[in-house]
């Protein structure tokens, strides 16, 4: 006999898995359909607490806003200062770190009261020394958060 043929049922097989599918008893439909539900539905929640938590981690914005810049001082002098007013219009708290105006760079090594801003606080930043002189242009970047979170251009015309 051939060997393909030996892989057909023969009429005694087809007779047992005749008597065997009337005695296996398989879920009822209303039983499938719940078990799909169910898993169906704990997939969708486990999927949007995983999306939940993946948007919130990149929806977090570090982003100040220079809102006012006051030139303090007698033009020209190494001592005078410049007042920045800036709102944090972000959603995490910032501890602004330097303040680059122009070229030169401003400090600010420890977090303190002057320096971390909350989300939506408003609060003027003193920076000393900057000697400043009258009818520059001023180029203001802030970095906070190791990275930077705002910028400026300010002109010190009639001061």
């Amino acid at each position: 006999m051939c060997p393909l043929f030996s892989l057909l049922p023969t009429n005694k097989k087809r007779k047992n898995m005749k008597t065997m599918k009337q005695k296996d008893k398989a879920l009822s439909s209303v039983v499938a359909s719940i078990i799909l539900i169910a898993v169906t539905v704990t997939a969708s929640i486990l999927t949007a607490g995983w999306l939940g938590t993946t948007a919130v981690h990149y929806t977090e914005i570090d982003t100040i806003a220079v809102k006012n810049v006051q030139f303090i001082g007698t033009a020209g002098e190494p001592t005078n200062t410049i007042i920045l007013s800036l709102k944090n219009t972000g959603t995490r708290t910032i501890n602004i770190e330097i303040i680059k105006i122009n070229e030169n760079r401003f400090i600010f090594n420890t977090p303190s009261d002057e320096n971390t801003y909350a989300p939506a606080e408003t609060k003027d930043l003193t920076v000393d020394n900057v000697g400043w002189q009258t009818g520059a242009e001023y180029n203001i970047e802030v970095y906070g958060n190791a990275m930077i979170v705002g910028a400026y251009r300010a002109n010190s015309l009639n001061v």
